[in-house]
């Protein structure tokens, strides 16, 4: 059976982008496999995969913009930023939807922010999650991130609902961080799903489970 060179993912939950291609290696042999753009193993959504020749087409895809919706907690922030973590810090404070959305207005543009420390940017030749887990201090980078628009779908008892279309490199988790910051509280990031790399739509993706069988998907959860 001749099978796809490039196919589009809808990645599940608790499985890194590194599983995706682990699964797929078998159904592939002796071929290159890439994608175009990690998501955090908490997150679920779109992951574009080469295959063979078609991974050259990757490095051009690396750089597109991406879109998110993401469900937003405030009143905690833990050490990975997302719902997964270990809660760091907590307030009683929960914003008003007219502070909120003022807020969230306000940040769209270019904003220098600091890249979660649990993340793959590396620290003289060693990802920086690996210092974290080790419970090493770090200088944790700056980058510039630029939220191209947002779009508040619902907001009640301080869980927000978002969808946040961004430039590439921009973690989303940063946001979320920065966003309950500037009001005066703490935020962490409780589900985030991969909508559109570029015009790239998780509408049009395949489960993995559905390209590969169930049982290839459960190894690696």
């Amino acid at each position: 059976m001749t099978r796809p060179q490039f196919i589009l993912i809808d990645k599940p939950f608790g499985i890194s982008t590194y599983d995706i291609i682990r699964i797929l290696k078998p159904f592939y042999p002796g071929q290159k496999i890439g994608h175009a753009g990690t998501l955090d193993p908490f997150a679920t959504g779109l992951v574009l995969v080469g295959i063979g020749s078609m991974t050259k087409k990757l490095t051009g895809l690396l750089k597109l913009d991406k879109s998110y919706t993401a469900l937003i907690g405030f009143g905690t922030e833990t050490d990975t930023l997302d719902r997964l973590g270990a809660i760091e810090y907590e307030s009683k404070v929960v914003p008003s939807l007219k502070a909120l959305t003022d807020t969230i207005s306000g940040m769209n543009g270019e904003l220098t922010l600091q890249v979660p420390k649990y993340s793959a940017i590396k620290h003289r030749g060693k990802p920086l999650y690996k210092y974290a887990r080790e419970n090493k201090s770090v200088e944790i980078p700056r980058k510039v991130m630029k939220i191209h628009d947002s779009f508040v779908h619902s907001y009640s008892h301080g869980m927000l609902k978002i969808s946040y279309k961004v430039s590439s490199g921009t973690y989303m988790r940063s946001l979320a961080r920065e966003l309950g910051r500037r009001m005066g509280t703490y935020a962490t990031i409780l589900e985030l799903r991969r909508t559109e790399i570029g015009d790239y739509k998780v509408d049009d993706a395949i489960l993995i489970e559905d390209f590969v069988g169930e049982g290839e998907v459960a190894k690696q959860s």
